[in-house]
């Protein structure tokens, strides 16, 4: 499905047990895969993060900053939804700003 310049793919994968919560959701952008990352912990708001490559690459490569911090936005526990389609508008934005690199591993 595509929104915007982003294109998504499947649905987002949510582990949503009590602390921390987690959800994952792969996308295209410019021809590029990243994954956007959802996080919350017991008391703080969600955070959202995007990276290139898919789910297994979070360590091996560049993450942006948490988005809902940087563009002042807060979502509680019980937003979860509304997280959801934020991060994808704001990864759109942040990837039209910004490049993330992926590592280049040691070999």
């Amino acid at each position: 499905m595509k929104k915007g310049g982003i294109t998504l793919f499947g649905k987002w994968d949510e582990d949503l047990i009590w602390c921390p919560s987690q959800c994952h959701l792969r996308v295209k952008y410019k021809g590029e895969i990243y994954t956007l990352y959802l996080r919350w912990r017991h008391s703080d708001p969600w955070q959202g993060n995007v990276w290139k490559g898919k789910e297994e690459d979070f360590k091996k490569n560049e993450w942006s900053p948490d988005l809902f911090l940087k563009y002042h936005i807060q979502f509680k526990d019980s937003e979860l939804k509304l997280a959801e389609k934020e991060i994808i508008r704001l990864a759109e934005r942040y990837l039209s700003e910004n490049k993330l690199k992926s590592k280049k591993l040691k070999k």
